[in-house]
């Protein structure tokens, strides 16, 4: 096995900057990209062999489109010498080419260093990115509670509305543009970040999938904070075990550039949110300690850093989680970029770390309590037809602020309480005042295909939601009973199905939650890719409960959904689940235009 030195693999990548930035400022640099058919003269194509293409087959149309600089993977560059720079003619163009060994590793290192020096170049005060990042990563919940960040710091901040990275959109949180993936690669990650940051934006917040940890597409953002709404079973045809999920999920928060942490506990038996509390409340103590051995102090001139990189003969100076991490894995054998960017330690300095614990259980998980700087304590839920009330204690224990409060939401759906507390004290975090957040929430605003209701005159409930995992379906039925079935003869009538080419074995879990809870279900198709839909359908089957009667298979989702809505009787409810504000549907390779909402007003309509 080849031993790899990552300091001197970091030392080298540092020289590769130093011989980019004159390039910068010669081709007019503006942006990275992996797309080619973004890249124009002012672009960076990065070309890396991924899983399905080989995008190096594209650097001789990315040259046609003006492009002159170029990333490119070579994995034979190992050792010393971790990336060649040579100058080549392509299409009868002069071409810059950088070959980098391990690219997809280091491409977010990379991407940092080239939009910190954009972000001085722009404004000679700044020595990097400095905009407040917001991740939050959880398999439910992530989307809700972005977009509640971002309407508080909208109303709230006197700058720019913030800038949103996720499922429904990205950019500016006034123009969003459609997303392709909730954690895009990290080119764009960091793109969006330098644009909000030049903008001065207030913040950037983003949803941060598993996939994307584990593909190294946030790999070196600096995140103002970090938070995990809850971990329940889905993506395992990727993770293939709940526990290697929750590894991907905890590298957030172990191994990222991160100031303060906002964990969730459900204080069940299996609590995911108290595990990470035990493993972040180590990491905070290690690197206090490493942080006073260091002597690094919140005045280090910024000159020091040269736009946010530590010169090459200081960078071991400055190195950070050399010790063995709680999950046991020697951070030194695989260390991040990202800890030796000065520009983040300077920043963490001036701002001390904080872990705040939301307990939702029904009893508080007092070890997880007392290792956090910030609890808050669901005390009790109310569901009406128009929201929620939600009665919480919130605790500073760093300022010794405490405060109980009541109040009502017009969110639909119990689970959503555990989203509205988590965006409080996320803007709480961000520096607001508690009173002003408070009064924030009575207008708090759900998001498309979120427990969307469809507005008609039959007297029908008619929710779109999301909810396409096991424990999503289980809480979007439960809460539609909870919210509108109030009247004796009322009844719940379920629509959903599962994805093709993705976890199998939640399919029949999916079945049999469906059979509990509703009165009817339809099982049909939702985007079943390369598989074959009736196969789908029959996982799902395996599930439901052999005494519920009350299913069918009705493969056209437009049929499905319309069978739905005409057998209903006036008070009974339908819930579409799995789609959400997706307006597309995905059979083989074909990318059809489909949207529950559009076929639910389509029926009413006519």
């Amino acid at each position: 096995m080849v031993q790899i030195n990552t300091n001197l693999q970091i030392k080298k990548l540092l020289e590769l900057i130093e011989i980019l930035k004159p390039l910068i400022v010669k081709y007019q640099l503006t942006n990275i990209s992996t797309h080619s058919k973004k890249c124009d003269q002012h672009s960076i194509f990065v070309a890396t062999k991924g899983l399905n293409v080989d995008a190096r087959k594209f650097i001789p149309e990315v040259v046609n489109q003006g492009c002159r600089v170029i990333f490119t993977s070579n994995e034979n560059l190992i050792g010393e010498n971790n990336y060649l720079y040579r100058q080549d003619v392509i299409n009868g163009e002069n071409v810059e080419i950088f070959e980098v060994y391990d690219l997809n590793k280091y491409l977010s290192f990379l991407t940092l260093k080239f939009y910190d020096y954009l972000a001085s170049a722009c404004n000679p005060d700044k020595f990097g990115l400095t905009i407040p990042v917001i991740g939050i990563t959880g398999t439910n919940g992530k989307t809700l509670t972005t977009n509640l960040i971002c309407q508080g710091l909208k109303a709230l901040v006197n700058k720019p509305s913030p800038y949103l990275i996720g499922t429904i959109g990205l950019g500016s949180y006034d123009h969003l543009t459609k997303a392709i993936n909730t954690t895009p690669d990290a080119c764009t990650v960091l793109d969006k970040i330098f644009q909000a940051d030049l903008q001065d934006a207030s913040a950037l917040v983003m949803e941060v999938s598993s996939h994307g940890l584990d593909l190294n597409r946030v790999r070196n953002v600096r995140f103002k904070q970090a938070i995990f709404t809850n971990l329940t079973q889905d993506h395992l045809d990727y993770h293939k075990t709940i526990e290697n999920y929750f590894q991907a999920k905890t590298r957030f928060f172990t191994k990222h550039n991160v100031n303060d942490y906002i964990v969730t506990c459900t204080d069940q038996e299996n609590d995911w949110g108290a595990k990470l509390v035990k493993l972040i409340s180590l990491k905070l103590s290690q690197e206090r300690d490493e942080g006073a051995s260091r002597g690094i102090s919140a005045s280090t001139p910024a000159s020091l850093s040269f736009l946010g990189a530590i010169p090459p003969d200081e960078h071991i100076a400055g190195a950070r989680n050399t010790l063995p991490n709680p999950l046991g894995e020697n951070d030194f054998l695989e260390l991040q970029p990202a800890d030796y960017d000065l520009v983040s330690q300077v920043l963490n300095i001036q701002n001390k770390s904080r872990l705040a614990v939301i307990n939702i259980g029904e009893t508080i998980n007092e070890i997880a309590s007392f290792k956090a700087d910030i609890i808050v304590n669901l005390l009790n839920i109310k569901s009406e037809t128009n929201g929620l009330v939600i009665d919480f204690s919130f605790e500073d224990k760093t300022t010794d602020f405490k405060a109980r409060k009541e109040i009502h939401v017009p969110l639909l759906g119990l689970f959503n309480a555990y989203n509205v507390l988590t965006a409080i004290t996320s803007l709480y975090l961000y520096g607001l005042d508690f009173e002003q957040i408070i009064a924030f929430t009575a207008n708090f605003k759900s998001v498309k295909g979120r427990m969307e209701i469809i507005p008609n005159n039959e007297n029908k409930t008619v929710i779109v939601d999301f909810a396409h995992t096991p424990d999503s379906l289980a809480k979007a039925l439960e809460s539609t009973k909870v919210h509108f079935k109030n009247q004796a003869n009322s009844k719940l009538t379920v629509v959903f199905g599962c994805g093709g080419d993705r976890d199998t074995s939640k399919r029949a879990i999916m079945g049999k939650i469906a059979s509990t809870l509703a009165d009817k279900v339809i099982i049909t198709d939702d985007n079943p890719r390369s598989e074959e839909a009736s196969k789908i359908a029959e996982q799902i089957f395996e599930g439901v409960n052999p005494n519920f009667k009350n299913v069918k298979y009705i493969a056209d989702r437009k049929q499905a959904i319309y069978s739905a809505i005409q057998e209903a009787s006036p008070g009974d409810c339908i819930v579409i689940a799995g789609k959400g504000h997706e307006t597309e549907k995905i059979i083989g390779t074909q990318v059809l235009h489909f949207s529950d909402q559009e076929v639910a007003n389509e029926y009413f309509k006519n």
